[in-house]
């Protein structure tokens, strides 16, 4: 803009994947060869796309879009939990702590000796334990926990404990 006298101001547009067109962010052209746009979400991806005006009044045609996504904050991931025997099977539990935006927990086991953990259940974000009851005495078990988001995200499985299962 510095060196072409005839661009008055710019005009910035955008829209998200849901939207079928672009619309306007700023209420007056911007007569900086910036803006701030300060009504974005996490995780969204975002297209902008800019036109000049002249100070006659012309507008250029629009510029080709340029997408930009604000990264999701990272998935917690549950490092303190506890397996133990019970006369059902055997409980893995955590800690109860609600957490806005958190939809619940995927439990994983997997036999003593086997490489893959398998998926074994999701509770909601307000449980903070499962019983698992499709165990064999005398059978060693690996458990892990991973926190899924309300966004369907699901965090990296954390700490691994394991445990003998015995008959009470």
């Amino acid at each position: 803009r510095a060196m072409d006298n005839a661009i008055e101001a710019f005009v910035v547009q955008r829209k998200t994947a849901a939207q079928k067109n672009f619309a306007t962010i700023t209420p007056t052209a911007v007569i900086n060869n910036y803006t701030e746009d300060s009504s974005l979400q996490e995780g969204v991806l975002y297209e902008y796309r800019v036109a000049a005006l002249s100070y006659k009044g012309d507008t250029t045609a629009y510029s080709l879009p340029h997408r930009y996504q604000v990264p999701a904050k990272a998935v917690a991931t549950i490092s303190e939990f506890y397996v133990r025997n019970t006369t059902q099977g055997i409980t893995v539990s955590w800690p109860p702590v609600l957490v806005a935006g958190r939809k619940g927990y995927t439990i994983y086991r997997r036999e003593a000796g086997s490489k893959n953990f398998v998926k074994l259940s999701f509770v909601p974000g307000d449980v903070f334990s499962y019983t698992d009851k499709n165990i064999t005495d005398g059978k060693v078990y690996v458990y892990r926990l991973a926190v899924v988001q309300e966004d369907g995200r699901e965090g990296p499985q954390g700490t691994s404990l394991s445990l003998r299962r015995l008959m009470r």
